[in-house]
């Protein structure tokens, strides 16, 4: 589940970094934004309630990547999925054009893989076997918290960048082993695999928005 995990920071350094100009954002305004973020590529949508806060929905994902991903210590030929769709509160900071954002991300994404050879499965080693696995995150709604920054670069468009985290709680695995395989050994092979992935990942985004 790796797919985009980390986009490089230091490009909203840079954003944060040019000269402020006012933001000319007014209470009424809809938005249209694309960008990328730490959960694919992004098409956004936002409104903006009153002069502290702004309300988006953010449609996320990437196109199904293919990779050897391992978990507990077995490598699987694996396909993976990201694809989400995120709802977001900004609230800004004082009258800057810094904010706080808040909000979660309703997850679509997934990993499936295979393993065959002689695998050492929980306790037991053995000789060519076949292991399925599917990966989810634990959480199917993942809060987010992010400190973000707005730059208008004209009347309707502005660049935007925010840092933050996302708590996913984890991965949910499912496997799924050839005939012999004993379930005790099953059960322990997953729960090490679920110890190997953090509870959460960077959320980053950067995007361009037209605002109207």
């Amino acid at each position: 589940m790796t797919g985009m995990k980390y986009a490089a920071p230091l490009s909203l350094l840079g954003l944060c970094l040019i000269p402020a100009i006012s933001n000319a954002q007014e209470v009424g305004d809809f938005g249209f934004s694309l960008g990328v973020a730490s959960v694919g590529l992004t098409g956004e949508v936002s409104y903006q309630a009153n002069e502290n806060w702004r309300l988006r929905a953010m449609i996320s994902g990437a196109p199904n990547y293919r990779s050897g991903e391992e978990l507990g210590g077995i490598t699987y030929d694996a396909v993976g999925k990201l694809r989400g769709l995120s709802l977001l509160a900004d609230r800004r900071l004082g009258n800057s054009n810094w904010r706080l954002t808040f909000g979660g991300f309703l997850s679509e994404s997934s990993a499936k893989g295979t393993a065959t050879g002689n695998l050492q499965i929980g306790d037991t080693l053995y000789p060519g076997a076949t292991l399925d696995a599917e990966a989810k995150f634990e959480n199917r709604f993942s809060p987010i918290i992010a400190l973000g920054y707005d730059h208008p670069i004209s009347t309707h468009w502005t660049l935007s960048g925010s840092l933050g985290y996302i708590y996913t709680g984890g991965i949910d695995v499912k496997l799924d082993g050839s005939a012999g395989i004993l379930p005790s050994d099953l059960i322990k092979e997953r729960l090490e695999a679920e110890a190997d992935v953090d509870d959460g990942y960077p959320f980053v985004e950067i995007s361009v928005a037209y605002r109207f």
